[in-house]
């Protein structure tokens, strides 16, 4: 993954992805614009980077990936079981590798299941979870997905206390996201990717988002002489290519 691995599952889809997380990130930053939570200005970052874990398993692991995106309901228990861990964990460890703060790494670590802040502030995963079923329910969500908690997005919003100004909210997020959904897919071609990529001030974060937004290239064998201190007259190299969404392997070689 590291290495800039795309993913291989057959269940990945790197548009869904992207747009579910920067979805999320939306929602939560609107979310916190109206209540009072712990470090609101880190709830767009850790609404995007929530669901990473889900990219890290469908790179390292994509038998494992698929096998969860067939269960009926694939929670966190099932991840334990297939894995040894969850996404949120994953995400966690990669957000805390990005030196991102620590209000952040908690409340990816812990969006399924956080706990209260108990200083009357709402915890910033509980805004994190709050905007995860909110997309969800709004139909742009990611798999495997977790067993639904909520049927709306108005009770989702509602349990954060978020009663008055709920249609208000869903217009503005609509209108953000309208604007979002041609930029993410505009984002997966490979000619745009790097100049923006190039933009972001955590090197770090720009090597682990390249794998989702380029066409990617990763030599697996090499085969060379057999003998030691003798420079072979033939090498051969096999190199793994992974192609974006629309992208054809001639766009690949270009």
């Amino acid at each position: 993954v590291c290495g800039g691995r795309a993913p291989t599952a057959r269940n990945w889809s790197a548009i869904e992805f992207n747009l579910h997380s920067a979805a999320t990130g939306t929602m939560a930053d609107l979310i916190v614009q109206r209540v009072p939570a712990v470090y609101p200005e880190g709830a767009f970052s850790a609404g995007l980077f929530h669901d990473f874990g889900k990219l890290l398993i469908a790179s390292a692991a994509p038998e494992e990936y698929e096998l969860l995106c067939s269960m009926a309901e694939a929670g966190e228990e099932r991840e334990r079981e297939a894995l040894g861990i969850t996404h949120a964990e994953l995400s966690a460890i990669a957000v805390a590798h990005w030196n991102l703060p620590k209000p952040i790494q908690n409340a990816v670590s812990h969006h399924h299941s956080p706990g209260g802040n108990g200083d009357g502030l709402i915890s910033l995963g509980e805004v994190v979870r709050a905007a995860d079923q909110c997309v969800n329910v709004l139909g742009m969500s990611v798999a495997p997905t977790q067993p639904p908690e909520v049927s709306t997005a108005q009770e989702a919003l509602g349990a954060l206390g978020i009663v008055d100004g709920v249609p208000r909210l869903l217009e503005e997020f609509e209108a953000e996201v309208a604007v979002l959904r041609p930029l993410l897919t505009r984002l997966l071609h490979p000619a745009i990717a790097p100049h923006l990529l190039r933009r972001l001030p955590d090197p770090s974060i720009a090597r682990a988002l390249g794998a989702m937004l380029s066409n990617t290239a990763s030599p697996t064998l090499l085969r060379a002489g057999s003998k030691i201190n003798v420079i072979p007259a033939v090498a051969e190299v096999d190199i793994d290519g992974r192609l974006l969404p629309g992208q054809t392997a001639e766009d690949f070689l270009r």
